[in-house]
């Protein structure tokens, strides 16, 4: 009894990680329709399923840690492009401050000579 339990359970415990992983599939590699042509990757999504435990372990892992390391890198990238913006914000700012600065100091050094030229 104990052996017919336990191909029974092992046989839904696989229908049920198939289904699973099949619902997973249709997320992870959607069929695409376009005017010109359909990409179809019925073909992976079935050898997924049948093969689900072999795909959880084998192939999953290594496709998240590539997923999750692009995505941080696309994240540094954003957040630097980001801190890049402001600084050359503030350097254009400064140089404009820098401009009016120099005028300032024209026009000071301009004034010191007509001063200097009085006396």
């Amino acid at each position: 009894m104990f052996i017919f339990l336990s191909i029974l359970f092992g046989i839904i415990f696989y229908i049920v990680g198939a289904g699973a992983t099949h619902g997973y599939a249709k997320h992870r590699w959607p069929s695409k329709e376009t005017y010109y042509n359909r990409t179809d990757d019925s073909d992976r999504r079935l050898w997924a399923t049948f093969l689900w435990v072999f795909y959880w372990i084998f192939v999953w892992p290594f496709t998240k840690v590539n997923e999750e390391t692009f995505s941080a890198i696309e994240k540094q990238a954003a957040l630097q492009v980001a801190r890049n913006k402001t600084r050359v914000a503030d350097l254009q700012a400064t140089r404009e401050q820098l401009a009016a600065s120099n005028a300032e100091l024209e026009q000071a050094e301009v004034e010191l000579e007509k001063e200097i030229g009085k006396l």
